[in-house]
């Protein structure tokens, strides 16, 4: 199966949460996941994430991402699936406001419910539930 992340970014920091979801993305699939990173000054952070899963990182860097904008944020995250076309994209639950836009834009998926979203640890207890 083949996945695409999102990584939410604020203040030049990676949130968490997009994080635990690229790892996850990389455990579902056995081996490297494509993501997407949007912002301004942000392309010195895609060089982190290939230690959680990330194979590939489509780096939007621009002016007019600055400041969190569906628009801009969602337009990347379109032109990434694009290129990759997935089976499925993950979107931290941090970033509410990207999901549904996504959803209504690409027409083939539904967020499940928060609650049914859970990932086992190491040690076989739920790390995070929704």
């Amino acid at each position: 199966m083949k996945f695409l992340v999102f990584i939410e970014q604020r203040d030049g920091k990676i949130r968490k949460a997009s994080l635990e979801a690229l790892s996850l993305a990389r455990r579902l699939s056995g081996g490297p996941v494509a993501a997407v990173l949007s912002g301004k000054g942000v392309t010195g952070l895609a060089k982190d994430l290939g230690k959680y899963g990330a194979g590939v990182v489509y780096v939007a860097d621009r002016d007019d991402l600055a400041l969190y904008s569906n628009k801009g944020y969602v337009g990347a995250l379109d032109a990434a699936t694009g290129q990759e076309s997935p089976n499925a994209v993950l979107i931290a639950a941090s970033d509410a406001n990207a999901a549904p836009d996504c959803a209504m834009k690409f027409r083939r998926f539904t967020p499940p419910p928060r609650k049914a979203l859970s990932a086992p640890s190491a040690h076989g207890r739920i790390a995070r539930k929704y």
